[in-house]
């Protein structure tokens, strides 16, 4: 079995992502909460955004058969 990432993420949708990924990276290391557990937490989220809106794949979408590219596109 081999691994395809087809895009399925739309311009506007990862223009979005890599957004929020980066402000979540900055509300991450910028104001640190006391709980180190909750930093590590937002700091994944956010470059979990950042790589989806650089690789134009969601892991989700993909489960759910959902495309915000060929909405875009119709």
């Amino acid at each position: 079995m081999q691994l395809q990432f087809k895009p399925n993420v739309g311009q506007i949708d990862r223009l979005i992502r890599l957004f929020l990924g980066a402000q979540l990276l900055l509300l991450a290391f910028l104001f640190p909460v006391s709980a180190p557990i909750t930093q590590t937490l937002i700091a994944s989220l956010g470059l979990w955004q950042m790589i989806q809106g650089l690789l134009g794949y969601c892991f989700v979408y993909d489960l759910l058969g959902y495309s915000s590219l060929k909405a875009a596109l119709k």
